[in-house]
C-alpha cells in the first residue's frame, strides 16, 4: 500500500495513504489557494477539489428529507355537509421536496412511491355559526380505509376534534393531529370528514395544512 509522508522536524509523521481496497485509478485535484477561515474541502464528483463556505454545503435530498405540505391560499377552501362523510381535496401543493410522493387534489390522494413509515401531520380549521357540542370527526385512510389504526380516541376510527375559539359570531373548529402511517409503494393516504351538527362545515384553507413526510 502507497503512502505519503509529511515529517515535522521533531521527526513526527503525518501520513497519507490509500484506502484499504481501491476498483480503479482515482486523481484528485487540489485547490490552488489556501480558502478562507471556516471553509471546507468539497468535490464536484469528478476530482476536482475546491473551498467552500460550510453553511454551503449541500444536504442531498434522501428519502428522510422527502415532504409534501399541502395548503390553500383561499379563506373557504372546501365544504362538507351534515351526515356525509367527505374526503378533503380543498388543499393545494405548497412544497414538493422530492418524487417519493405525488398528490392528486382532484380525488385527495396522496400516493406513495416508495414503501416505508410515513409521518402525517394535518391542522384543519373550519367555522361554524354555533359551537354545536364535540360533533366533527376527522380520519386518516390508508388505501380508502379507516379501520387500519386503533389510535383514535373515541372508537370507530374517527377522530373528535375538541374546542372552539370565538370569532364575532363564528366559531372556529380546531383539529391536529400527528400519525405514523407504514405504507407500501402505490398506496395512498387521504383525509375524510364527517360532522353531525346539522349546518355545512368550511375550511379556512390559509389557516389548514396537511404535511407528510417519508421517514424511510
Amino acid at each position: 500500500m502507497s503512502e505519503l509522508n509529511f515529517t515535522h522536524s521533531n521527526g513526527n509523521k503525518v501520513k497519507l495513504t490509500t484506502p484499504d481496497t481501491l476498483a480503479a485509478n482515482e486523481t484528485f485535484k487540489l485547490p490552488g489557494t489556501d480558502g478562507t477561515a471556516g471553509q471546507v474541502l468539497t468535490t464536484d464528483g469528478n476530482g476536482n477539489l475546491s473551498w467552500i463556505d460550510r453553511d454551503a454545503v449541500a444536504v442531498p435530498a434522501v428519502g428522510s428529507r422527502d415532504c409534501l405540505i399541502l395548503t390553500s391560499t383561499s379563506s373557504s377552501a372546501q365544504t362538507f355537509a351534515n351526515l356525509s362523510e367527505t374526503v378533503l381535496t380543498g388543499l393545494d401543493t405548497a412544497r414538493f421536496n422530492q418524487g417519493t410522493m405525488s398528490y392528486n387534489s382532484g380525488n385527495g390522494r396522496l400516493t406513495v412511491n416508495n414503501t416505508g413509515l410515513y409521518h402525517v401531520h394535518l391542522k384543519l380549521v373550519w367555522n361554524t355559526n354555533a359551537d354545536g357540542g364535540n360533533d366533527d370527526y376527522v380520519t386518516i385512510r390508508r388505501n380508502g380505509d379507516k379501520d387500519w389504526s386503533d389510535l383514535d380516541e373515541y372508537g370507530n376510527f374517527w377522530f373528535n376534534t375538541l374546542g372552539s375559539s370565538v370569532s364575532s359570531t363564528w366559531y372556529y373548529r380546531h383539529y391536529q393531529v400527528q400519525m405514523m402511517v407504514p405504507m407500501t409503494s402505490g398506496q395512498y393516504i387521504d383525509i375524510t370528514l364527517r360532522h353531525n351538527a346539522g349546518s355545512n362545515r368550511t375550511i379556512h384553507g390559509q389557516m389548514s395544512y396537511w404535511q407528510t413526510t417519508y421517514i424511510g
